[in-house]
């Protein structure tokens, strides 16, 4: 599943403004995957039901994942994977809720914010892990946070580079170790999010064209 998800560096778009979810369903729209962000409304897995219907690409479910129910109502509405927060769970709901995914074919986004979460989630298996630059109780963004935490990730896992990425040098910034980069907030402000990821993906793939080694594209 994580290899499905990102296969070979990917950017993962996400975004819930109805001018990008329209984008969202055009089968033109360069972007490896869909993060699709769960609201509060009773018809968000109905609406990501919509969009898995439209688009061909693997499907992200991003919400505050807490139970087993929750990842087999995404899983029925479409999606490919879910985001699991360390931060939102205990190690043991943690690696229960990442074997339910597995058992549901869904590959689990495993997030993580410092150093002792980041072990959590090697402890409980984690495959794909998500270094989220945006700290969830200031808010603020901190684009070192990937570079500090990128060489304790194991070479076995997938690394995606998550928030506060708003530019093509951004991505070029990136340490070679990062494998995908997971971003909203910059390409809902953009007038034409589809020609802001063909720009990302051609400096990622400059970039990564250009020291041999794998990175985001």
């Amino acid at each position: 599943a994580a290899a499905a998800l990102l296969d070979g560096g990917a950017i993962v778009a996400a975004a819930q403004e109805e001018r990008f979810t329209r984008r969202k369903h055009d089968p033109a729209f360069p972007a490896n995957a869909i993060r699709y962000c769960l609201d509060a409304s009773g018809t968000a897995f109905e609406d990501l039901e919509a969009v898995a219907r439209q688009v061909s690409v693997p499907i992200l479910c991003k919400d505050f994942i807490v139970d087993e129910r929750q990842v087999r109502r995404a899983r029925v509405a479409g999606a490919d994977a879910c985001l699991l927060i360390v931060a939102a769970l205990s190690e043991s709901t943690l690696h229960g809720l990442m074997e339910n995914c597995r058992r549901y074919g869904m590959c689990p986004l495993v997030e993580v914010h410092d150093e002792r979460e980041l072990e959590a989630a090697v402890r409980c298996g984690a495959e794909v892990i998500g270094v989220n630059n945006r700290s969830l109780t200031s808010m603020k963004i901190d684009l070192s946070k990937v570079k500090r935490l990128a060489p304790r990730v194991p070479d076995s896992c997938v690394l995606v580079a998550e928030s506060g990425y708003t530019n093509a040098a951004d991505i070029a910034d990136l340490p070679p170790r990062v494998n995908a980069v997971l971003a909203g907030t910059a390409l809902m402000r953009q007038a034409d999010p589809a020609a802001t990821l063909l720009e990302w993906g051609r400096m990622a793939r400059s970039v990564r064209e250009g020291d041999g080694r794998s990175r985001a594209s």
